[in-house]
């Protein structure tokens, strides 16, 4: 299949799009939008380093595609003229990639460099792919690395915008996080009451304990007085006692002993 540019010439080195009337050279990929995806736009805003030594942010660059059909019926003209020859640079100017402006092709190519010139808009090209980190040979090795268009921002808008559930998770974990620091603070205030109650009952032992030698010691000075009266009552038994018969037996004399 046999494509053009829109002046009626051939583009020898472009080749039919899948589904669509446009063409795109072999190293770029077609998108729905009917642009061609420049092979240095890398979804990530990563750089492409050139043989001069510098690398360039060519995220969000696209550019004209050629048609299968003369009079360009399905295909896109934005950017082109009747006597185009060749395929024209386009930068997307923002995040959801809806807008995009012309490359002035007498300038030197910086991202973004044509989005406060005018845009125009086009459907998200959903079904592109990304392409190689080879540099493409269309692209100059004078370009400028003016960056008017942030890669953040583009690659926000490949990327799409965050979930509710990647929202839903960040508060869940600042739920469990305030959860956390009220378990500990219960926590401290268990060991706090635990520790007050372990010193108050060694508080108690210690005098229970010093008591106790205070009550063997009146058991014991008991003891003595109970002693002592029991010896005391035998002595005055033994005082009070009547005295014993004497007996009627008259004594023996020392004479008698003797004989």
């Amino acid at each position: 299949m046999t494509c053009y540019y829109r002046n009626g010439t051939h583009a020898a080195d472009d080749t039919p799009c899948p589904n669509a009337n446009t063409c795109c050279p072999s190293s770029a990929t077609c998108t729905d939008n009917l642009l061609c995806r420049d092979k240095n736009n890398h979804a990530n805003g990563s750089l492409t380093d050139f043989p001069d030594g510098h690398a360039y942010n060519y995220t969000g660059l696209y550019y004209t595609p050629s048609c299968q059909d003369k009079s360009y019926k399905g295909c896109s003209v934005a950017c082109t003229t009747y006597d185009s020859y060749r395929g024209q640079y386009i930068w997307a100017c923002n995040a959801a990639l809806t807008k995009y402006c012309c490359h002035d092709d007498e300038a030197s190519l910086g991202q973004g460099d044509c989005c406060d010139g005018g845009t125009f808009e086009l459907a998200v090209p959903e079904s592109s792919t990304l392409p190689s980190a080879t540099p493409s040979p269309s692209a100059s090795a004078s370009a400028s690395s003016s960056l008017s268009l942030s890669s953040s921002s583009v690659l926000a808008g490949a990327s799409g915008s965050v979930s509710p559930s990647t929202t839903a998770a960040a508060a869940a974990t600042n739920d469990l996080s305030t959860g956390a620091k009220a378990g500990i603070a219960i926590g401290a205030a268990g060991a706090g009451i635990i520790i007050i109650v372990l010193v108050a009952l060694l508080l108690r032992a210690r005098r229970l304990a010093a008591n106790t030698p205070g009550q063997n010691q009146s058991e014991k000075h008991t003891f003595r007085t109970s002693g002592a009266r029991a010896r005391r009552a035998e002595l005055e038994a033994c005082a009070y006692a009547p005295p014993s018969e004497l007996s009627a037996r008259p004594a023996r004399s020392r004479f008698e002993l003797g004989s």
